[in-house]
């Protein structure tokens, strides 16, 4: 769960379509990637894709973090892999491939929901608003949106009240931590005290 204070910005005068054109290597790759069934490079060139778009578009920072990029890496992935599965003629299955702009745009749009939907700090009107301004939500897209979600949750802190005092530490988090927790309130005293520790 991504949580904090961020606002979705109005798209630049570019729409998503346009942004997405100007990174066609990284589409080709991701593509390639699919059809050689190589999940690394999958990754890499979403990451890749993601990073290249959420520069300078205030709307797309939030894939700018590494939490969120992996997650969508992820999640797209798996579904991707199962449509191009189901394309059991080659001359389809190479036809998807080389559209693969149009569900990655479906597909950013939706994760942008599901983040907004996951924000206990917007009054449900704005989050409505804000859903209704990405396109409203996809019922053919519930299961990304879902394996998002999961993926998003896996390693999530939320902390409505956190006090540290005397050079304590409140939370400490390793590269490989997995863990979920939600803290209403915590108090963490003293030197060398840690209030959570993620491995």
């Amino acid at each position: 769960m991504v949580t904090g204070c961020w606002m979705l910005a109005a798209m630049p005068d570019d729409d998503l379509h346009s942004i997405l054109a100007r990174h066609n290597d990284h589409i080709r790759a991701m593509g390639e990637s699919l059809i050689g069934k190589d999940h690394g490079r999958f990754i890499g060139a979403a990451t890749g894709l993601l990073t290249s778009i959420s520069t300078g578009v205030p709307v797309l920072g939030v894939f700018a973090d590494k939490l969120v990029m992996r997650a969508f890496a992820n999640s797209i992935n798996a579904r991707l892999d199962r449509e191009l599965e189901a394309q059991k003629d080659e001359e389809r299955r190479r036809q998807f491939v080389s559209d693969l702009a149009s569900p990655i745009e479906a597909m950013i749009g939706q994760a942008l929901i599901q983040i907004v939907r996951s924000q206990h700090n917007l009054q449900e009107e704005l989050k409505e608003d804000l859903i209704e301004q990405l396109g409203g939500i996809r019922q053919d897209l519930e299961g990304f949106r879902e394996d998002f979600a999961r993926h998003l949750g896996s390693a999530s802190v939320r902390i409505d009240r956190q006090w540290i005092t005397g050079g304590a530490t409140g939370i400490s988090i390793g590269s490989h931590a997995r863990q979920s927790v939600f803290i209403a309130e915590q108090h963490v005293e003293g030197k060398g005290s840690k209030g959570i520790v993620f491995r």
